[in-house]
């Protein structure tokens, strides 16, 4: 799969997203949106995995996944394995990666 190198961030919407957040909070879930970019736009739903990414501790982890956890979704994916997503990322991350494979694609095109 082609991960876009670009991650276009709406500022309004991500201040929105976090306004009600911790500092720590925030910090997390920050990181945790851009791991999921990287990752396709999703993670694998292990939420320790989550914990590292944030950088926090198990004491700082339970004080504050739920801040964090509730504005992300879990699903099932094949083989019964569960992911973690965030709606709005995850349908960034696919119009980005269409945008690019088009581009790599006209690119080609006028290399001919």
């Amino acid at each position: 799969m082609t991960t876009p190198k670009i991650m276009p961030v709406n500022v309004l919407d991500m201040i929105e997203d976090v306004s009600t957040m911790t500092t720590l909070a925030s910090g997390g879930y920050i990181r945790i949106k851009l791991s999921m970019w990287c990752q396709g736009g999703r993670l694998i739903g292990d939420e320790d995995l989550l914990r590292r990414i944030t950088r926090m501790d198990r004491r700082q982890w339970k004080a504050e996944r739920h801040l964090i956890l509730e504005r992300l979704t879990k699903h099932e994916a094949d083989g019964g394995r569960s992911i973690w997503k965030q709606e709005a990322l995850s349908k960034n991350f696919e119009k980005a990666r269409l945008r690019s494979l088009q581009n790599a694609k006209n690119a080609r095109g006028k290399r001919l």
